[in-house]
């Protein structure tokens, strides 16, 4: 579900992010606020408006840049996983080879030890 979202945000934020009305859109808005208001209160009711936009718009970007560092975090954990399993496949190849070397050195002993007590 995360991801679904992730992959949403990051969508939006590629295509600019922005909410687009147009100019007329924008007339009609106004003429309705203005006789559902009235001309007295719309000033004030505008300024409050404009208030409400800028902090939705202030936490749409505090929203976006978590789910920029989620998918960040979550990349970087998919990194680690990756490398700590080649790293773990090293060492055990790593492993493998210093057992056969020491088998190897131990049987040269072996023949050491019997060829000098003969």
């Amino acid at each position: 579900m995360v991801a679904a979202i992730n992959i949403k945000v990051k969508e939006t934020i590629e295509r600019g992010g922005t909410l687009s009305i147009g100019i007329g859109e924008i007339f009609v808005i106004l003429l309705i606020a203005f006789l559902v208001v009235g001309p007295e209160d719309l000033p004030k009711i505008a300024r409050t408006l404009a208030l409400w936009v800028k902090k939705i718009r202030h936490t749409m970007k505090e929203l976006t840049s978590s789910f920029e560092n989620e998918m960040n975090i979550e990349e970087t954990k998919k990194n680690i996983r990756k490398v700590s399993s080649e790293v773990e496949k090293a060492q055990a190849e790593l492993l493998k080879h210093a057992t056969e070397q020491n088998r190897y050195i131990q049987t040269q002993i072996e023949d050491v030890s019997k060829n000098s007590k003969a």
